[in-house]
């Protein structure tokens, strides 16, 4: 078994590592919505990666599309690749895809027409011997927190990941402390048999961040149960929380691709859903068009050509 220090880094390492994912993904948001008015550099990853239109063109199969009620119905599985849809008829002109020698396509962002979208976007849509054209465009959508999926929101799974984030720490902090917290008041009152005394804000300070909770599972009447600790410690993980979180976040963005397809048909307007929605437009088409809760718009990548990327691109941003 692991001695102390080596428990306690492994956890401070999950942390750190969980607080790194967090910061990633809320920068790319920040960074999204400030982009507005300028240029800036971003990846487009995350959770809004895999549904930001940089994926295929092979049409799937044509499936029926249900009820639009805004929760999961447990109609499809939203981790299955396989669960693909087009809406209308695929055209048979050319199309413009987007270009990236195979890797994860970089972009900054402008806007055109009041929408927001990426700058090889941009270039194509300004580039007059496109005007014709038809163009893929990539569709991102704004994540609903409200989104219900096996019977929680999207935000009551972050609320859950955040806790077991905090419990990492708290865990950790017990175990460095532990012999001593096991003295209760008397540790910043008389002080411990060999001489060690606390100081009592410290004492309250260190009692409020563990919690009441974890320090009376692990010290009862006195004694620091820290085999039991280690051992909850060697077996605990924020994996779970993490997984169905993505899930719920992922299961959203099906959702919602699927949803808004629907209604695009209804429009007949051509579009196709896979990993994310993609419609097919000319510049006036996609002048006119109004997507509700789309965030941002980019140039579509032909699977076909250049394989998955989701991969490299939430790789490629620290």
């Amino acid at each position: 078994m692991k001695n102390t220090n080596e428990m306690v880094n492994s956890l401070l390492e999950r942390r750190e590592q969980y607080e790194a994912e967090q910061k990633r993904k809320r920068s790319i948001i920040t960074r999204t919505v400030t982009s507005m008015c300028c240029l800036c550099l971003i990846a487009l990853l995350g959770f809004g990666a895999w549904q930001s239109g940089l994926f295929n063109t092979a049409q799937p199969p044509l499936v029926d599309g249900g009820n639009s009620t805004h929760q999961d119905t447990g109609k499809t599985d939203p981790t299955n690749p396989s669960n693909n849809v087009s809406m209308g008829i695929l055209p048979d002109a050319p199309i413009i895809w987007g270009e990236t020698n195979g890797e994860s396509q970089d972009a900054g962002f402008s806007t055109w027409n009041g929408k927001m979208i990426t700058m090889p976007l941009n270039d194509v849509l300004t580039d007059e011997k496109n005007k014709n054209c038809l163009i893929a465009i990539g569709v991102s959508f704004e994540l609903d927190t409200e989104f219900v999926y096996k019977g929680k929101t999207i935000s009551e799974y972050e609320a859950a990941l955040d806790d077991a984030r905090l419990l990492i720490g708290r865990l950790g902090e017990l175990l460095k402390a532990g012999d001593e917290l096991k003295y209760g008041e008397a540790l910043y009152k008389t002080g411990t048999p060999d001489g060690k005394k606390w100081a009592k804000q410290l004492y309250d300070e260190t009692v409020e961040r563990i919690g009441k909770d974890v320090l009376s599972t692990y010290i009862v009447d006195g004694e620091f149960l820290k085999d039991k600790l280690e051992a909850d410690i060697a077996t605990y993980h924020a994996d779970t929380s993490r997984n169905v979180w993505n899930e719920a976040i992922e299961a959203y963005y099906k959702f919602i691709a699927m949803e808004t397809a629907e209604e695009l048909k209804e429009r007949n307007i051509n579009c196709e859903v896979k990993k994310g929605l993609i419609v097919y437009v000319t510049v006036d088409e996609f002048s006119s068009l109004e997507i509700e809760n789309a965030m941002f718009y980019s140039l579509a990548l032909n699977e076909d050509e250049v394989g998955d990327l989701s991969v490299s691109q939430t790789d490629d941003v620290e």
